[in-house]
């Protein structure tokens, strides 16, 4: 899919697939498609289930003050994804594409393909490994070898290598060697984690020649004849671009599967696919690749469409899954859109992350005949660690709905609440902040995961930390009253992939201010903020009285990702240390219109000063 609107400027291709995906939701509500269409048994209930791009290579690696995006998922992440989807009650799963080094890169990034020919061999055993666990939980995964879209590398990339023109890679026969290459890295291969050669494997669904391919005739029918001359005994799946079925995908002989993509309108594209059905006669197996960005009801009437037609199955785009580093991985789509996470939050409210998941656990368990299980309760979390300014970070656990965060405060002594419903997805990459740990003493931590069916045993206790001071944080989600700030600055919400992820910030121009009053004695102050401009982003300052202003010494660290989308603002930390005793306020203004996302100040009362 490429109607998440990851970035890249100025190439015509993405610019008409986003007029193509961007039809009105709200205008129309579709009606039911028009007339029967001609039915096909089938081999098997029809699946419902997900696109999950990232388990197999990860593009979503947005902490603030990371450099690279991109890194190779750990057992915990693809076990977590996997069983997400046995959860659901889906059958079939589609990842995204081989990644392909691109010439925007840095020198040490992970992708796939690193050259004609050459290959990363870490990620062929993250592959390697997300196979076995599918096989492990009786899931089948559809890899699609190549995308047509420049994100992580495809086409124009393998042209590169070649010092030849973008457009190429459908016509030029060494591309195409180059790429038989490739094709061969997996086919042929035997997975290191199970020993099981990739050509005998039931976990394959299918192979599918790429992903939403704008290609010539000719050359998917030679791709089709090669996959199946090395592999006679998998589907191949004609990855072709938009909504349609093309008549000489239905008449290659080596094509065993078709499938369309759908975005925009909902009503058009339900009818569409019932021209699909009709077109297609019963020659070819069928199914809905990719879905997404629709509010659950016109997701719901899809769904059912699936059911009632001889439509093999539908997979929405997308799920994340959770993160090592803790919380969940995020994606930000077409606003309000994001990525789905399990089992639902109240920050997917937006686009009725809850409602969708629940229709879809209904209707595929229901086309088995299964009665839904209810979601199990969730196992222990696992702490990851602790700051000497009591904040916490944690794996989640599958299923958990929200957490409860507890404290000790003496080796032998109980254990107190200090955050109950604890949300995970409400900032993302971000880990918890107790609000008032104990400065001067030595405290552990643990966590307990909950959901509708139970709560979890408690993690295993953390190390013990000794608490040095707090940490007020303005994650700029909800009015404060010690934050002010001048009528110029607003708060914003679009475009959060523009800024690190980050959901809520503070947009203002040069001279905008905000102004924090401060209850303690400040130690240091950290602000993250993303700006579009070079140059100095914040000037600092404190006071004691509000009116009487001293400039304060300040440090901007810049964290460019290397390749980022040339749209993305610059993500930049301000940091001042050392801050004098007698500062009641603190005073941010801006030197170019840029957006506040977060206000770190660690502080201590007068009594625990040292």
């Amino acid at each position: 899919m490429d109607c998440r609107f990851t970035s890249v400027a100025g190439i015509l291709v993405i610019t008409l697939l986003a007029a193509a995906c961007s039809g009105s939701r709200a205008a129309r509500q579709p009606g039911p498609p028009p007339g029967p269409a001609p039915t096909v048994k089938r081999d098997a209930p029809p699946f419902i289930s997900f696109n999950i791009p990232n388990l197999h290579y990860i593009e979503d690696v947005a902490r603030f003050d990371t450099l690279q995006r991109q890194r190779l998922p750990d057992p915990y992440e693809i076990r977590d994804a996997l069983e997400t989807i046995r959860l659901m009650g889906g059958k079939v799963v589609r990842i995204y594409v081989l990644s392909v080094k691109k010439a925007t890169d840095p020198p040490d990034v992970i992708r796939h393909v690193m050259g004609p020919g050459q290959f990363n061999e870490a990620a062929f055993v993250s592959l390697d490994q997300v196979m076995a666990v599918a096989a492990e939980l009786g899931l089948q995964v559809i890899l699609p070898f190549v995308d047509n879209w420049p994100h992580w590398g495809g086409v124009n990339e393998y042209a590169a290598f070649r010092g030849k023109a973008s457009g190429t890679f459908f016509t030029d026969a060494q591309l195409l060697q180059d790429f038989e290459a490739t094709m061969d890295k997996v086919l042929l291969r035997t997975n290191t984690v199970n020993g099981r050669a990739y050509r005998d494997d039931p976990t394959v669904f299918a192979w599918e020649t790429g992903n939403e391919l704008m290609r010539p005739d000719a050359w998917a029918a030679r791709v089709t004849k090669y996959i199946k001359a090395r592999d006679p005994k998998h589907a191949v799946i004609d990855g072709t671009y938009g909504p349609t079925i093309r008549e000489a995908s239905l008449a290659d002989p080596n094509v065993d599967i078709v499938s369309s993509h759908h975005y925009g309108a909902a009503r058009r594209n339900l009818e569409l696919i019932v021209e699909n059905v009709r077109k297609i006669q019963g020659r070819k197996r069928y199914f809905i690749g990719e879905f997404g960005m629709w509010r659950a009801p016109d997701s719901e009437r899809l769904f059912r469409l699936v059911l009632e037609q001889p439509i093999e199955g539908v997979l929405i785009w997308s799920l994340r899954g959770h993160n090592r580093d803790g919380g969940f991985y995020h994606h930000q789509e077409r606003a309000p859109f994001e990525a789905f996470h399990f089992p639902g939050f109240e920050t997917g409210d937006g686009y009725d992350e809850k409602s969708h998941i629940q229709i879809m656990r209904s209707l595929a368990f229901g086309a088995r005949h299964e009665a839904v299980p209810p979601i199990p309760a969730p196992p222990p979390p696992s702490v990851i660690g602790v700051t000497a300014q009591g904040a916490v970070t944690f794996r989640g656990s599958l299923g958990a709905r929200e957490y409860t965060i507890e404290r000790q405060s003496a080796p032998d002594g109980p254990w107190a609440v200090v955050a109950a419903h604890f949300d995970e997805t409400r900032v993302a990459y971000r880990p918890f902040v107790d609000p008032d740990p104990p400065v001067g003493q030595k405290v552990r931590y643990r966590v307990v995961a909950a959901n509708e069916t139970g709560r979890s045993e408690p993690s295993s206790p953390s190390d013990e930390a000794a608490i040095d001071s707090r940490l007020f944080v303005d994650e700029m989600d909800q009015a404060l009253g010690d934050r002010r700030i001048d009528s110029n600055v607003v708060v914003t919400t679009d475009h959060a992939e523009r800024c690190k992820l980050d959901r809520v910030r503070l947009r203002g121009a040069s001279g905008s201010r905000a102004v924090y009053r401060l209850d303690g004695r400040p130690l240091s102050l950290r602000i993250f903020v993303c700006a579009g401009r070079p140059g100095q982003v914040l000037e600092l300052g404190w006071s004691t009285d509000g009116h009487d202003l001293t400039k304060l010494p300040a440090v901007e660290e810049s964290f460019n990702v290397p390749g980022d989308d040339p749209v993305n603002l610059r993500p930049v930390r301000v940091t001042a240390t050392d801050l004098p005793p007698s500062a009641r306020f603190l005073v941010l203004t801006w030197l170019v219109p840029a957006e506040v996302g977060r206000v770190e100040i660690a502080w201590t009362t007068a009594a625990s000063d040292p």
